[in-house]
C-alpha cells in the first residue's frame, strides 16, 4: 500500500513545474533527479555526461545523453515515469 493511499487528497510538495524546468537547464547533471528524491539516477546522468568528454567514444555517450535529456525534459513537464510521484507515493502537483 502506498503511503499516501490512507491520506485521499494528498499531494507531494514537489511539483512538475520545477522539475522539468531542472531537466531542461541542468538536465545534463541530473539535478531533478536529486530534486525527485532518485539519487541514482542523478548519479546515471552525471556519469554519461562525464563519459561525453572521453576521446573517441565520447560522441557515442552524447549521442545517449542527449536522448535521455529530451526523454527527462518531456517526461518531467508531463509527469510520466519516475517524474509521476515522490518517493512516498505522492503525486507531484
Amino acid at each position: 500500500m502506498a503511503p499516501h493511499q490512507g491520506y485521499p487528497g494528498a499531494v507531494s510538495d514537489k511539483t512538475k513545474l520545477v522539475a522539468g524546468l531542472l531537466a531542461l537547464f541542468l538536465g545534463g547533471l541530473g539535478i531533478h533527479h536529486f530534486y525527485n528524491d532518485n539519487p541514482m539516477m542523478g548519479i546515471g546522468r552525471i556519469a554519461v555526461t562525464v563519459l561525453c568528454f572521453v576521446p573517441f567514444i565520447g560522441i557515442i555517450f552524447l549521442l545517449i545523453d542527449f536522448v535521455w535529456w529530451v526523454a527527462d525534459v518531456v517526461m518531467a513537464f508531463t509527469g510520466n515515469g519516475p517524474f509521476k510521484q515522490d518517493k512516498y507515493g505522492r503525486p507531484l502537483q
